[in-house]
């Protein structure tokens, strides 16, 4: 149905999903399952920018800066990297695999508590 301009084409596109919400719900099905792994992606970078506010070419950046490595362990990362931020500030303050990310969390972001767990781990390195 041609539209005069893009507002009115909007209009009416509103106005349809308004009156049959089902059709555009299988719609949003078939694309997301046409290709799943597009669909993943995509909604990672749209989490990751409405949520940290880090554009997906400020990503791929990162992950060049870093040399495609975890900030922690230097394993190699690619795009399932987790941005890791300051709980208390919201700042990204760089890049780490799963495993590093969720490691810093358990130990809620406290330097006492890592530094304990150093302890701890020389402490019984050779046992």
């Amino acid at each position: 149905m041609p539209h005069k301009t893009e507002e009115a084409r909007m209009m009416w596109l509103k106005k349809d999903r308004a009156f049959s919400p089902e059709k555009y719900k299988l719609k949003r099905k078939q694309y997301y399952w046409r290709d799943v792994e597009k669909s993943r992606k995509e909604a990672r970078e749209k989490h990751r920018e409405y949520r940290y506010g880090v554009p997906y070419a400020v990503f791929l950046e990162k992950i060049k800066e870093q040399n495609g490595k975890c900030g922690i362990c230097k394993n190699g990362i690619q795009e399932n990297a987790t941005l890791d931020h300051c709980h208390k500030t919201g700042k990204v303050r760089g890049l780490l695999c799963r495993a590093c990310n969720r490691g810093l969390g358990m130990f809620g972001d406290s330097l006492p508590v890592l530094k304990e767990a150093i302890e701890y781990v020389r402490r019984y390195e050779d046992a």
